[in-house]
């Protein structure tokens, strides 16, 4: 990060883009394209991720899509 706040453009920026377990599972419920298995597994993997939050530069919680694209865009 520059002193003045901006990102070096050289530099490597990790973003984690979240939402809650039931968000992530009725929005994949909602969606029909995958088995409760998979859901379930992605589920897992999302649990498991969020372990490691801290490990990211920036973390942001994606619930409503305009605020979240604004929120990613700054």
């Amino acid at each position: 990060m520059l002193a003045d706040g901006k990102v070096d453009p050289g530099s490597v920026v990790s973003v984690f883009i979240t939402a809650s377990a039931d968000e992530l599972y009725d929005r994949l419920c909602k969606r029909g394209t995958e088995t409760q298995e998979q859901i379930q597994k992605r589920l897992r993997t999302a649990i498991e991720e969020s372990y490691h939050l801290s490990s990211y530069t920036y973390v942001i919680t994606n619930s409503v899509l305009s605020e979240t694209v604004n929120d990613l865009q700054k």
